[in-house]
């Protein structure tokens, strides 16, 4: 017969073993969608070794919906946008009647609030070690205020790799003898994970000053993806093979779509095969108007966002696409051939990615190199490939069995539990 007493001391020995009940993540969600799904790559995984523990994510997407599907609580911060190429290069995306500076400061109080709202033994910080223009900084303070005390909690970064820049920052504080002094961020967190191989990226040397107090604290988890290969949806059939064109939002995206529904027609492969063009949800206006009413284009299947990018991936014979960490992952996953154009960012994030990806069934090419040639060789050639398979892989669950591992292992050493 179990008794009150049995059913206490097992609640008591599951509270010791697994610690960790509140995560909190913030993901600033600025310029695309990758952020917001790497996050969920990564709740999702840890979601599957601990379905107890309760998430709630901050961010300023534009796509909130992929994690209420998953049952997982969304605060949506005011949306910002990166306006390339202008003075201002930060925007408010919807609210645009309203100062940019009020927005930061209403974001920054809702960011606040949600903490002490929340009280989560967890904070996840992805990407940005300080946030979007700083506005987290004062939960990294109460870190520094609250470290070895009973309400102390476990910092973490989630960190696609490839960055811009060093994210070594100084924020400014008093010392004990209320003069000037600063701390470290990155020296405030318990734990740095990079969703890559360290083969592509020494994330301490390039971005972290090669700092040794931070080495032991460095993981490399390997690149995740939010669908792994059995969780591909069944292929369509179709009455002709696929070719999906995804150019997201920046470069020359309208002058290239053209350049390709040209060739497309040029070569006949437009009555060959049926070319989906996937519109990007950031997309300006104005250059989908222009896309989706040139006369170059009408024989296209024009889709809006979906969440499901990877089945649209793995049901199509080709895609043409850029070269961001989800995309090239799904792309690899799902072993589609691809016309891979990387989008120029001042990081050189995607020129650098692709130059450490399988080539068997991938061919890179610059804009210029595509605006400047015809494209339709290239594209029969890939589409002429004996298609091999690839050996990659992008395992959430895996990761995500690493990570809560190992942050109830250092919660339980630095909590007492």
């Amino acid at each position: 017969m179990t008794t009150g007493s049995d059913i206490n001391r097992k609640k008591y020995h599951m509270e010791k073993q697994h610690p960790i009940k509140r995560i909190l993540l913030y993901t600033h969600n600025v310029t695309g969608l990758g952020h917001a799904f790497r996050s969920l790559a990564v709740i999702k995984g840890i979601r599957k070794w601990r379905p107890d523990i309760d998430f709630l994510v901050m961010s300023g997407s534009s796509i909130p919906h992929i994690f209420l599907e998953e049952n997982i609580e969304v605060l949506k911060l005011p949306g910002i946008k990166m306006a390339l190429g202008e003075k201002t290069s930060l925007k408010p995306r919807y609210l645009k009647s309203t100062n940019i500076n009020h927005i930061f400061d209403y974001r920054q109080k809702l960011i606040i609030d949600t903490f002490d709202f929340f009280k989560p033994h967890v904070l996840m910080v992805e990407h940005n070690m300080s946030g979007l223009m700083n506005e987290i900084v004062p939960l990294l303070l109460k870190k520094s205020l609250r470290s070895g005390s009973a309400e102390d909690f476990l910092l973490v970064h989630l960190s696609r790799g490839i960055l811009k820049g060093h994210t070594k920052i100084k924020a400014p504080c008093n010392n004990s003898f209320h003069g000037a002094g600063s701390l470290n961020i990155s020296r405030l967190y318990d734990l740095i994970y990079v969703l890559e191989a360290p083969e592509l990226v020494d994330f301490n040397r390039e971005f972290l000053e090669n700092d040794p107090f931070l080495d032991e604290k460095i993981r490399y988890v390997g690149p995740v993806s939010n669908i792994s290969p059995g969780e591909l949806s069944e292929k369509k059939k179709e009455n002709k093979p696929v070719i999906l064109i995804n150019l997201s939002r920046h470069g020359r995206v309208l002058e290239m779509t053209d350049h390709f529904m040209h060739s497309m027609r040029r070569t006949g492969l437009i009555n060959t095969h049926k070319v989906v063009i996937l519109l990007d949800p950031y997309l300006d206006s104005e250059k989908e108007h222009a896309i989706t009413s040139s006369p170059l284009c009408r024989d296209a299947v024009f889709l809006t966002f979906t969440p499901h990018f990877a089945d649209l991936i793995n049901n199509s014979e080709m895609i043409i696409c850029r070269a961001g960490y989800n995309t090239v992952n799904e792309v690899l996953i799902t072993g589609t051939k691809a016309l891979i154009i990387p989008e120029y960012h001042m990081s050189g994030e995607q020129e650098r990615r692709v130059k450490n990806i399988p080539s068997d069934n991938i061919t890179v090419k610059t804009e210029d190199k595509i605006l400047g040639n015809d494209p339709g060789p290239i594209i029969l050639e890939l589409l002429e490939r004996k298609k091999k398979p690839v050996l990659f892989t992008a395992d959430k669950y895996d990761a995500g069995r690493k990570i809560i591992q190992e942050m109830e292992a250092l919660s339980r050493n630095m909590f007492g539990h």
